[in-house]
């Protein structure tokens, strides 16, 4: 049985003091950074429909969103909406057909008046005609389910969501058409926003998109503002995504906080993004490889390894290996910036052996640079010239280089080579950070 034990604050250890002054240090440096990062470049922070630019102590609010937007989203919902009535009313019912009780036939009857209003208003939407028509076909294809539904006493869903899944052709019309507007009057308005500042300003500018924790692999206004500033979603200093939070002033926060972590990462491991992550997670994959060995899932623990060691741990024939590569590095899974490993592939491997050609550039056969051996101690920042810089080889691939690289990866600090040198020392994307020590 767990034991509970209440704390009491007057019995706190020295050492807990000592770290409630660090606490309270942390929340002081990152007041003072971000003040003086804010005093020398501005701040665009995304909220909803708006742009709030911070600047020379000032806030101005520039609202981006056209009206069109909304309503496409408006239709585009109307058969989500139905689809999530069908959902409420499959919950604790596991027969095929399913029965319509009165508390969802009432809820179907209301749904039904809206998208009678709805429709009524569509003329008036502002829709050119052919949006005009779409939007009549989704609304008009909604209503003559719901129609049926009011009818019926029970109901397979399955039908049901084939007939609501004839509508996605339209419903993704309506996405791509909201995504254009979206983004055209975004860059309107952005680019207003940057004829207002000097090309010193423009050059130092940071950027936090607010939102939701799903959306956030490849959202919108994170994709155009790091297209923009031609910086990879997540990977810079100058576009930060940040989740669940409210208010201006907490964003803020949060940047102030993604600076201190950014100083204190360069200080102790000469790595940026050090702490842009759990300060745990590489010592926990390095200790999960050894505590859980069976698992297929590469170090980051975010996708699986799709080597041809790990197919045959897992049973998997030669070819289905090839085939599960060629579906994570697919568009699709690219584009969730999950950390995929790519596998390294060779003739000993995989049988019967594609093309080289045929294979992705980073699998066939496996050329990765040469990767730093483990040390408990970050070596010196490299001086030589860039030209210098030692070049990729290729290395014979095998499942056993696959995973000592992958771990040597994780353990190794950041790349030092000269050619790197430049992103970390100095950082100009980081006002703060110029006057940053550096070694001598």
């Amino acid at each position: 049985m767990m034991e509970i034990r209440e704390t009491d604050a007057s019995r706190r250890t020295a050492l807990e003091v000592m770290n409630d002054f660090m606490l309270k240090m942390y929340d002081e440096s990152r007041d003072t950074l971000v003040h003086e990062e804010l005093l020398r470049y501005p701040l665009i922070v995304c909220q909803g429909d708006d742009l709030v630019v911070v600047k020379g102590g000032r806030r101005t609010t520039v609202t981006f969103m056209p009206r069109l937007y909304h309503e496409l989203k408006n239709v585009a919902h109307a058969p989500f909406s139905l689809f999530l009535i069908l959902q409420s009313m499959m919950s604790g019912v596991h027969a095929r057909l399913v029965p319509i009780d009165q508390p969802h036939m009432l809820r179907i009857r209301e749904f039904g008046a809206m998208l009678r209003a709805g429709a009524a208003t569509l003329q008036d939407a502002g829709f050119t005609g052919r949006q005009l028509e779409r939007q009549r076909t989704i609304m008009s294809g909604v209503i003559g389910i719901v129609d049926e539904l009011l009818h019926s006493e029970a109901v397979v869903v399955k039908d049901v969501v084939s007939r609501i899944r004839t509508l996605t052709p339209f419903v993704e019309e309506n996405i791509r058409e909201a995504a254009a507007l979206e983004l055209d009057s975004l860059h309107e308005r952005v680019m207003e926003i940057k004829g207002d500042m000097t090309d010193a300003e423009w050059g130092g500018v940071h950027v936090i998109v607010m939102g939701p924790h799903l959306p956030r692999h490849g959202e919108i206004r994170l994709h155009y503002f790091s297209r923009l500033l031609d910086v990879p979603m997540e990977k810079g200093m100058r576009v930060i995504y940040v989740e669940n939070i409210d208010t201006i002033d907490a964003a803020i926060d949060y940047f102030g906080a993604f600076i201190t972590d950014t100083l204190a990462g360069l200080a102790f491991w000469r790595d940026q993004t050090r702490l842009h992550s759990d300060l745990l997670s590489q010592a926990a994959s390095e200790h999960l490889r050894v505590m859980l060995p069976g698992s297929c899932l590469n170090p980051s623990g975010y996708a699986y390894d799709a080597s041809p060691r790990c197919g045959r741990l897992k049973g998997l024939s030669s070819d289905t290996v090839v085939k599960m590569h060629e579906m994570m590095t697919s568009s699709a899974f690219a584009s969730l910036n999950i950390g995929l490993s790519p596998p390294c592939v060779d003739a000993a491997d995989v049988l019967p052996h594609p093309p080289v050609d045929a294979l992705p550039i980073d699998a066939a056969p496996c050329r990765a640079a040469p990767v730093a051996a483990p040390s408990r101690h970050p070596p010196a920042v490299s001086r030589q010239p860039a030209s210098a810089a030692a070049a990729p080889s290729e290395t014979s691939c095998s499942a056993a280089t696959h995973d000592s690289a992958a771990l040597a990866e994780l353990r190794a600090p950041p790349n030092e080579s000269a050619a790197l040198e430049s992103q970390y020392w100095p950082l100009p994307e980081m006002g703060v950070l110029d006057s940053f020590p550096r070694d001598s």
